[in-house]
């Protein structure tokens, strides 16, 4: 696994950062970190209103609790225009989202996060967890 890190988003953004729909994530805390990191999907989804009016499939079908690609962070501001950006919040603005083929069951941490090995039998239980949202969000 390459030398990245990891940050935890809640779904359905987790989901829509990996395929390049969410274009900022916010928040509270700034990072200095520039570079590509890999979006790792929270096992709750989000309590909040979506800043964005977006039609998304039930929740039940979205993948929890794993690596679901990666994304280039290549700045934190506080004034972004996307329509992502909520007042208040750090703006990480983010670029060349890769969505993988099968998500790697993983276990999240706050802040950014560094994950530490790689076992090859993660890698057959990300097999059986593919998320079907991604049938409708194609």
């Amino acid at each position: 696994m390459d030398n990245y890190p990891a940050l935890t988003i809640k779904q359905p953004f987790a989901t829509l950062v990996a395929r390049g729909i969410k274009d900022v994530e916010n928040r509270s805390w700034f990072t200095t970190y520039r570079g590509p990191f890999f979006v790792h999907a929270g096992r709750s989804w989000v309590s909040e209103e979506m800043p964005v009016d977006l039609w998304l499939p039930s929740p039940d079908l979205f993948t929890y609790g794993a690596i679901l690609g990666t994304v280039n962070l290549t700045d934190v501001i506080r004034d972004s225009e996307s329509p992502w950006a909520i007042k208040g919040q750090h703006h990480w603005l983010l670029d060349h989202a890769e969505l993988w083929d099968e998500p790697m069951p993983w276990r999240g941490q706050m802040g950014l996060w560094w994950p530490t090995r790689f076992r090859a039998d993660d890698r057959s239980e990300a097999d059986r967890s593919r998320s079907e949202a991604d049938r409708f969000l194609s």
